[in-house]
C-alpha cells in the first residue's frame, strides 16, 4: 500500500479494526493488541470504525455474530434508555425484504420523476415554440379567429 500506516495504531487508512475470536470465546483486539469486550467492539461500531471479526482458528468471519452478540448483551446489561426497543430488532430482523422493497420502490419513483422531469421539459419546450409563432403582427390588431370587427359580441348576443 502506498499511504502510511497510523502510527497510533498500526493500522492502514482505510483497513478494517481486526478483532480475533478464540475458541474460548475471547475477543483479541490487533489494533490495541489486547483482549477486549463486546461493550469495547460496540463502542467502536458506534464511533463509526469498521469493525471485523475474524475467527482465529478457521479464518472465518464472525463480525455478524459478535455483533448481534453485542445487541443481545446490551439488553441484558444497564443503561436501558440506550437500548433499542423490541420493535426495532424485529425490524432488524426483517430487514432484508423490506430493504429490497424499499430500494426497489425508490428506484421505479427516481425513474418515474426523471420521465416526468422530461415531459414537463418537452411540454415547456412545446408551448415556448407555439408562443413564439402566435405572436401578433407589427402595428396590426389582433387577426385570430374571429378577431375582426364585430367579433367582441357577448356570448349572450351569439
Amino acid at each position: 500500500m502506498t499511504s502510511a500506516a497510523d502510527p497510533a495504531s498500526g493500522r492502514q487508512p482505510g483497513e478494517p479494526w481486526l478483532i480475533k475470536r478464540y475458541a474460548n470465546r475471547k475477543l483479541y483486539d490487533t489494533v490495541e493488541r489486547r483482549f477486549t469486550s463486546l461493550s469495547r467492539i460496540r463502542t467502536l461500531v458506534r464511533d463509526g470504525v469498521d469493525v471485523v471479526v475474524i475467527d482465529h482458528d478457521t479464518g472465518e468471519d464472525r463480525t455478524a455474530e459478535t455483533l448481534s452478540q453485542s445487541i443481545g448483551r446490551r439488553r441484558r446489561g444497564v443503561d436501558s434508555d440506550d437500548l433499542p426497543g423490541l420493535g426495532l430488532l424485529a425490524d432488524l430482523i426483517r430487514a432484508p425484504g423490506k430493504l429490497a422493497r424499499a430500494v426497489a420502490d425508490q428506484d421505479r419513483g427516481v425513474d418515474e420523476i426523471r420521465d416526468l422531469r422530461r415531459e414537463v421539459q418537452e411540454l415547456a419546450d412545446t408551448l415556448d415554440q407555439l408562443l413564439a409563432d402566435r405572436t401578433p403582427p407589427a402595428g396590426g390588431a389582433s387577426g385570430g379567429p374571429g378577431g375582426g370587427p364585430g367579433s367582441t359580441a357577448s356570448a349572450e348576443q351569439r
